[in-house]
């Protein structure tokens, strides 16, 4: 018999699609019983009239404590900013970035106090971030810095393709800045973490080149032969799984989701997330690499234009919550 997973899940910025996406996506599963949802918001949610229906659903408690963790049927609500009374919808909001940063840091105390099995987050603003002077570019630098963890990357999955990015929310200017031996080894060393949690044994992996045709030997730029192949014989020299490359990205995709490859190690976050959102936009799920839990989220933002009208899928906010209970680290 399958043990009961205990999942922390974060609304997200409240000012978006997070807790109807959650919301609805613990209703489509509700007949699953290899998990319980223990979720972390604020009770205030719950005077939008379109939402004030789920809180008779939930047992809402200010923290978490081992005796009520005893029971494996209750969807707990982590009751946070409960004194909130005007929620701001529709828009980056100062009062929404700082609650969604607290949800996230409730819920990693939690799971390391309580020993809970994943967190899967809904998504978050980072223009809500920065009004509320909160210097974090997403989710997986907020968590990096709450688990003092030091080498952690982005990564997606579908079933069909699987990245792991070397770079993720900066300036495309500065792509070329994080092609070093440090970012780049740190990638190498996650797609393999990234393989295990998907229980891929003996991987292929294969590194994506950054300029076009992998730069033609050096008629399109030079970073394939002096930056990004002599740091793959570097790393094939010292491992004992080889990673390929570097191969121009125009094609790479393609020939992975071909199954030629398991997982890509994309140089930089739309070389990524093209090809990702393309072909799984409905189903795709973003899972954090180097964190002493497994996080997961849907591969979408905030939405804050289709928020509280009934509108948004739950697809990948479903699978998000599935992807912790088909892998573990």
């Amino acid at each position: 018999m399958l043990s009961i997973k205990k999942i922390a899940i974060t609304l997200g910025d409240i000012g978006g699609i997070g807790p109807e996406i959650t919301f609805n996506a613990i209703s489509e599963l509700k007949n699953n019983d290899h998990f319980q949802p223990i979720i972390y918001g604020t009770s205030s949610i719950f005077n939008i009239s379109s939402l004030k229906h789920w809180k008779k659903k939930f047992t809402i408690v200010n923290s978490l404590s081992e005796n009520i963790l005893h029971d494996n049927s209750t969807i707990f609500f982590v009751d946070i900013g409960s004194s909130l009374t005007n929620i701001h919808i529709g828009s980056p909001n100062k009062d929404n970035g700082l609650l969604s940063f607290q949800f996230i840091q409730r819920a990693t105390e939690d799971l390391k106090k309580f020993n809970l099995s994943g967190l899967v987050t809904a998504p978050i603003c980072k223009e809500s971030l920065s009004l509320a002077n909160l210097k974090y570019t997403g989710h997986t630098t907020i968590l990096k810095h709450l688990t003092s963890s030091k080498d952690v990357s982005m990564a997606f999955y579908t079933p069909k393709l699987k990245t792991v990015l070397n770079s993720i929310h900066i300036p495309f200017n500065r792509v070329i800045d994080y092609l070093t031996e440090s970012y780049l080894f740190t990638s190498f060393k996650n797609s393999i973490k990234f393989s295990n949690i998907l229980g891929i044994k003996s991987p292929k992996i294969a590194l994506s080149a950054l300029n076009p045709h992998a730069s033609e030997s050096g008629l399109f730029g030079s970073e394939e032969g002096t930056i990004l192949s002599p740091l793959l014989t570097k790393w094939n020299n010292q491992s004992n799984i080889n990673i390929l490359g570097p191969f121009s990205a125009d094609t790479l995709y393609r020939r992975a989701y071909q199954n030629e490859f398991d997982i890509i190690i994309s140089l930089y976050h739309d070389q990524a997330l093209i090809p990702i959102k393309l072909i799984g936009f409905n189903d795709a799920v973003n899972v954090t690499v180097g964190l002493p839990f497994l996080r997961t989220s849907p591969d979408h933002g905030t939405a804050f234009d289709i928020a509280y009208q009934q509108k948004p899928s739950s697809k990948s906010m479903i699978e998000s919550i599935l992807f912790h209970l088909s892998f573990s680290l």
